[in-house]
């Protein structure tokens, strides 16, 4: 399995109504710190828009900490417009993909910034997926980020420039039927265990 490195144990998990706070204090807090938002915009610390309304979030915590640690939601389509669509982020056309949705505002806190806590996340994205049956997911992410999920095997594809949005972030697509046998082909994906993570059942949470 994925190296668990110096962090603490991590419980991630779908979020639920009472999570909203810690999700929306999280979000505030990491973008705050890098720059990505203006502080003063948010005069209660919470960063939230119009697609938490239509999102399913995803939440990582540990037993010793009250807040979130890292959170990220799935936008879903079948619902509302796409972040990517809009002509303020990336305005990507995302018509004829079937059941879309977007892999979005994923973010961990500094200390506990590292790999195993992202795709910790994605794992239980990818459980969303499944439950709200979508065919194509979206992602904007940074190219470092860009550059690790395709190592590891990912099939994310880039479909347009990179732009300033959130920091220099690059629009990507990825076909759901594809993932399974792109990381099962994946030396990396096999050898960090990510292959045996995504293959296995979730039971409702995760122990990273």
């Amino acid at each position: 399995m994925i190296e668990k490195g110096p962090t603490p144990l991590v419980t991630i998990r779908v979020a639920n109504s009472s999570d909203t706070e810690a999700v929306q204090k999280c979000r505030f807090e990491v973008y705050s710190e890098m720059g990505y938002i203006e502080p003063s915009n948010y005069p209660d610390g919470r960063e939230f828009d119009l697609y938490d309304n239509y999102s399913s979030s995803v939440v990582a915590s540990t037993a010793t900490s009250f807040s979130a640690i890292g959170t990220t939601r799935l936008v879903l389509g079948s619902k509302g417009i796409l972040p990517i669509q809009n002509p303020k982020n990336h305005a990507i056309d995302v018509s004829g993909l079937g059941n879309v949705a977007e892999i979005s505002r994923l973010c961990v806190r500094k200390n506990f910034r590292n790999s195993r806590i992202s795709l910790g996340m994605y794992r239980v994205l990818f459980h969303l997926v499944e439950i709200e049956k979508v065919d194509t997911v979206f992602a904007v992410v940074d190219e470092s980020f860009l550059q690790m999920i395709l190592w590891i095997g990912f099939p994310f594809e880039q479909i347009g420039e990179p732009k300033n949005y959130m920091g220099l972030t690059i629009p990507t697509v990825c076909k759901i039927q594809n993932v399974m046998p792109a990381l099962q082909e994946s030396e990396v994906a096999n050898m960090l265990g990510v292959t045996q993570l995504f293959e296995m059942p979730f039971t409702g949470s995760l122990q990273m």
